[in-house]
This record gives C-alpha cells, sequence and structure tokens, in this order.
C-alpha cells in the first residue's frame, strides 16, 4: 500500500488517476513475485492471475464510481483553475 498511497500524494493531479492504477498494479505484481517465492507456487501463474484479478477489480471500482456523485457536488470532470 505504501507505492499507491506515495503516488496518490507526490503525482501531479492532471496524472493521478493512471499513477495510481499503474502504482496498484505493480504493486500487486510484486506482491504476487513475494508470495509466489515464499510459497513455492507458479510464478507466472501466481502473477498473472494476482495481476488480472486486481486489474479488474480495480476498474469495477471506478466503474462503480462513476455512478456516485462528486463530492464537491457537480457533475462532470472539474474545471480548470484559471491562471
Amino acid at each position: 500500500a505504501v507505492l499507491p498511497i506515495a503516488v496518490v500524494v507526490l503525482a501531479p493531479p492532471e496524472n493521478r488517476g493512471v499513477a495510481t492504477a499503474v502504482a496498484v498494479i505493480l504493486s500487486l505484481a510484486l506482491t504476487a513475485l513475494l508470495m509466489a517465492r515464499l510459497g513455492r507456487f507458479s510464478l507466472g501463474r501466481t502473477v498473472l492471475r494476482s495481476v488480472l484479478v486486481g486489474a479488474l477489480t480495480l476498474l469495477l471500482s471506478v466503474i462503480a464510481g462513476s455512478f456516485l456523485p462528486d463530492p464537491d457536488g457537480q457533475a462532470g470532470p472539474a474545471p480548470e483553475s484559471t491562471r
């Protein structure tokens, strides 16, 4: 969880969503790799299964979240700040 949280905090707002998704997938792959090694499981199958299930779960969460209203009460993307 450290890597995705660090990415959320450090990534620029315009890239935060994609950067967080990549960090989550990378974290899943690294965790699965470690568990496969420690458990002496099939490395490829374990990593592939973890990444696919994690990515599908992330996608379903994004889809479900798209049906909820924005916290600021406005529909659609947040307006760009003026400079």
